[in-house]
């Protein structure tokens, strides 16, 4: 089972354009993105790639692996059913976001299923962006901004090491 801090450097990595076979991000910039300190990224960093969600490469940063892609496309799909769910219950949409927040990490897939099905298959989250589906979403050199996706808010965009690892 992948944790809720784990899918925010999943998600962290994908906006920043590390998708399988693309750019790296550096440590550096993934730290930058999540608010913590280098050092704490590159732990869970290590962590994550032990597990084959990220390609690491020393000096150079990390992107996500296959896995790692279809890990983070389910888990914002769960998240797009549950906010859409929690909204049609009754939840304003900034409450419905933090219960899915709080809650898709742990929702088993065939309740996911259930749940879709039952709300008509939603395409788009009650914020208005696609919620994308396993299986169907291949990853993009341009990361798309899913439901669960906040966008990227970096001071330095790219380091000198991620350019030249990004480019060849």
């Amino acid at each position: 089972m992948i944790g809720r801090r784990s899918y925010d450097y999943l998600k962290a990595v994908y906006r920043l354009g590390g998708v399988p076979g693309g750019c790296w991000v550096s440590t550096g910039q993934l730290a930058e993105s999540l608010g913590i300190t280098p050092s704490t990224a590159s732990i869970m960093v290590r962590r994550l790639a032990a597990r084959g969600l990220l390609e690491l490469r020393e000096g150079v940063g990390v992107r996500l692996t296959e896995r790692g892609f279809e890990a983070l496309i389910e888990y914002l799909w769960k998240y797009g059913v549950l906010e859409v769910a929690f909204v049609r219950a009754g939840l304003d949409p900034e409450r419905a976001r933090e219960a899915a927040a709080s809650s898709a990490d742990r929702l088993p897939r065939e309740v996911a299923e259930a749940l879709c099905s039952v709300l008509g298959e939603p395409r788009v989250c009650p914020h208005g962006r696609p919620i994308p589906r396993p299986g169907e979403v291949r990853p993009d050199s341009q990361p798309r901004l899913y439901c669960g996706l906040e966008p990227v808010r970096l001071a330095r965009i790219v380091s000198g090491a991620a350019r030249k690892a990004g480019g060849g």
